[in-house]
């Protein structure tokens, strides 16, 4: 009976132990990942995949901002862009919240259905022409 309860206390600190390394190394390699990343003259502002392995970034590099195609097999500048060009961020769509998702769900049931019509709704929402319902004035 002692035997095996010292067996499985050893395992259970074993786990532990391998678990606790476990997470060192991830913190580790996510120090290590940043200081590559961590770029004052380069910054991808945003992506977009057109393909499973092409897609168009928005860079800016050295305060001058550059429409990029990429591919698997090559990389290209396809047009430098004006700072007027760009839109501020606070203009772009923000992501729906998981609050207002769930709460949302919650309401009008799960379907995905009611999820597509709260995307619609809040989209209208920010352009400025919500949805009309009864209730509401056009």
């Amino acid at each position: 009976m002692g035997d095996d309860f010292f067996s499985l206390l050893f395992s259970l600190f074993g786990i532990a132990i391998i678990l606790f390394g476990c997470y060192a190394f991830s913190k580790y390699a996510a120090k290590k990942i940043n200081t590559f990343s961590n770029s004052q003259n380069i910054k991808i502002l945003e992506k977009v995949p057109l393909s499973q392995d092409k897609g168009l970034a928005l860079a800016q590099i050295c305060g001058k901002y550059y429409l990029i195609g990429f591919s698997s097999q090559s990389i290209e500048i396809l047009q430098e862009l004006s700072a007027d060009e760009l839109k501020p961020e606070e203009e772009s769509r923000p992501a729906a919240s998981f609050v207002n998702l769930f709460q949302q769900a919650r309401k009008n049931g799960w379907s995905v259905k009611s999820f597509d019509e709260f995307r619609g709704a809040e989209a209208g929402k920010r352009k400025g022409r919500g949805q009309n319902s009864e209730d509401e004035e056009p």
